[in-house]
């Protein structure tokens, strides 16, 4: 997972963990990140961002790809991020078919 992390990233954190003093740096640092990407996605949610400005999805999608590897990712044609708001129908529909699959497999065995 940490294969794009830049070299002088990577630096500057073992620099931090390996000082008693500047370990509080480090968990700010980390803290900092996460709450900035959650602001992102929240702010998203209300105001969405412009159609040219893809990297926030791209981020996310890489994200989830590298947290979940083994994931059952379904892509739904002409689907975005917000769809589960605007047509939760085809949402659900996918959601149905993947239990009423995992269900049919259970009763076989």
């Amino acid at each position: 997972m940490g294969d794009n992390i830049a070299e002088d990233l990577i630096q500057r954190q073992k620099y931090l963990l390996s000082n008693p003093a500047h370990q509080s740096s480090a968990v700010a640092e980390t803290f900092l990140l996460n709450e900035s990407a959650s602001q992102v996605r929240e702010i998203s949610k209300f105001k969405p961002l412009s159609s040219r400005t893809s990297v926030v999805a791209q981020l996310q999608k890489t994200l989830l790809e590298q947290t979940y590897p083994s994931a059952n990712q379904i892509h739904v044609k002409g689907g975005d991020r917000r769809m589960i708001y605007k047509r939760p129908s085809v949402v659900r529909k996918h959601l149905w078919k993947l239990v009423s699959q995992r269900q049919s497999k259970q009763q076989i065995q």
